[in-house]
């Protein structure tokens, strides 16, 4: 380097990562789904404890509070959301997952029609760049497109909300594009999985003294688990172990239908009220006997519980399913899970088709996770199970029924 030019001096960090700077990720739990209150640009002003010099600022929704915690309050999450959305009053107990489920599915429904329209706009900025970088598969125009959201929500951000709540995490969305182009989605870089960890590090800690020991002493006894289980001699206590340490097993199985396929619950002959779904059922067997027809209501599949709308002993709501039937993608409400006896036994969804259209959009891009059902449905299909796809967010404000796919299949909400 003896004689370089200083502008021509290239530092290089290591030979596998030779820029230090691309191959750094933005870590999306600070300036996407924050864990203390304060720290996301617009949520905090929501709360009913707002400051006095906000409450009358145009985005404040400090007079209307009580509108938004009752629409909280009237959400019906599918089983696989572990915390459901608490009120606004409490955001400051939230945890980062509560956010990330309110951001993503939530939120543009609960605040649509309350807030006010160019910070509404301005906040759908937001939702729909994050969400494309958080997809499964995530493309180059992809990329683009949500740099672009992005870009305009944090150009913005000062004009509407003034310097005073220009934040470092605000500038630090302006670098999650390229994070994604180098590296990968939000969800292969997201720290959540160590998170989790940690928590169920602490579990392993009894006392205040020596916690290096207790962890380690605990944590060989945790990963000795599964080998001293598959040795027990009782079948019944072996079970009874098997189902302690799944939470799937803890479930009433019927049957196992598939791979990671399983009926819960009882099987109940067709009742007089079901008797249209005869018709329905010729779909796929074309004289169905009566006899050999029975119905049930959950059914557990790849990691998810489909549940069926005449499941009543729930308040949580995981009917609405997207599936694929005859080549095509589609939303539907499961209406009930059938079993059909002939030759081969055979199991069917039997759906409300549904129709929808994405309402909530910028000038640039639709929130393509979130559509709004229009109703009556459009018609029935019964399908097999194997060809349900993943369970549905719904969302019910003033009559109207939104629902929101999830963004990836690699992280649980």
């Amino acid at each position: 380097m003896d004689g370089a030019h200083p502008a021509e001096v290239r530092v290089t960090y290591c030979w596998v990562n030779p820029d230090g700077t691309c191959g750094t990720s933005v870590e999306a739990i600070n300036p996407c789904w924050p864990r203390h209150r304060g720290d996301h640009p617009q949520l905090p002003e929501l709360s009913h404890k707002a400051e006095i010099t906000t409450i009358h600022k145009p985005w404040s929704l400090f007079n209307k509070i009580e509108t938004v915690n009752n629409r909280i309050l009237n959400l019906q999450p599918p089983h696989f959301l572990d915390r459901k959305p608490d009120t606004l009053d409490k955001l400051v107990h939230w945890k980062a997952s509560m956010f990330r489920a309110f951001l993503f599915h939530f939120a543009i429904t609960v605040l649509y029609g309350l807030l006010h329209s160019d910070y509404f706009d301005h906040f759908v900025l937001f939702v729909s760049g994050v969400s494309l970088l958080n997809s499964s598969s995530v493309s180059r125009q992809d990329i683009q497109t949500a740099s672009l959201l992005l870009s305009s929500f944090v150009e913005n951000f000062e004009v509407l909300y003034g310097k005073r709540h220009m934040c470092h995490n605000v500038h630090m969305l302006l670098h999650l594009g390229e994070s994604v182009q180098y590296l990968a989605p939000l969800w292969a870089t997201s720290c959540f999985p160590f998170e989790n960890m940690n928590g169920k590090l602490v579990q392993l800690v009894h006392g205040t003294r020596h916690a290096g020991l207790q962890i380690s002493a605990n944590l060989s006894m945790v990963t000795r688990l599964p080998l001293m289980i598959h040795n027990l001699e009782n079948v019944d206590v072996k079970q009874y172990c098997k189902r302690l340490r799944y939470k799937w097993m803890q479930l009433k199985v019927s049957c196992k239908i598939g791979e990671n396929i399983f009926c819960i619950g009882n099987f109940k002959p067709l009742s007089l009220t079901d008797h249209w779904m005869l018709a329905e059922i010729s779909q796929v067997t074309l004289q169905p006997c009566l006899e050999s027809i029975q119905v049930f209501h959950r059914l557990y599949k790849d990691g998810f519980i489909f549940v069926s709308i005449n499941y009543r002993k729930s308040q949580r709501d995981s009917s609405f399913v997207k599936y694929d039937c005859r080549n095509s993608v589609e939303l539907g409400n499961i209406v009930s899970f059938v079993r059909i006896s002939e030759t081969n036994t055979n199991h069917y969804a039997v759906i409300k088709r549904l129709e929808s259209s994405l309402p909530f959009h910028s000038d640039v891009h639709p929130v393509r996770h979130l559509h709004e059902i229009h109703t009556p449905h459009v018609g029935i299909d019964v399908v097999p199970v194997t060809s349900l796809l993943t369970v549905l967010f719904n969302v019910e404000v003033s009559g109207v029924l939104y629902v929101s796919e999830p963004l990836n299949s690699f992280e649980s909400e």
